[in-house]
């Protein structure tokens, strides 16, 4: 689970259980390595491409909450 509100992130991590692990920024994750098949990316539209292209760069799956970015040339660059 990855918020920038980290108590937000920890506590959705608990509700899973102690296998899930809680993150206060995507750069945070990322440099974790991958942990995953598939991400969800649930932040705000202008958000998704800076979310999505290092998910992709790591191999994982995605799914993208629509729309998939706020512009033509993002959703491209996705």
């Amino acid at each position: 689970v990855c918020d920038a509100d980290a108590a937000k992130a920890d506590r959705a991590a608990a509700l899973v259980g102690p296998e899930c692990r809680a993150f206060g920024s995507a750069e945070e994750f990322f440099a974790a390595g991958r942990l995953a098949d598939a991400l969800i990316i649930a932040t705000s539209d202008f958000e998704h491409t800076v979310c999505a292209l290092p998910a992709l760069r790591a191999g994982y799956d995605l799914l993208l909450e629509k729309p998939v970015a706020p512009t033509w040339e993002e959703c491209v660059e996705i």
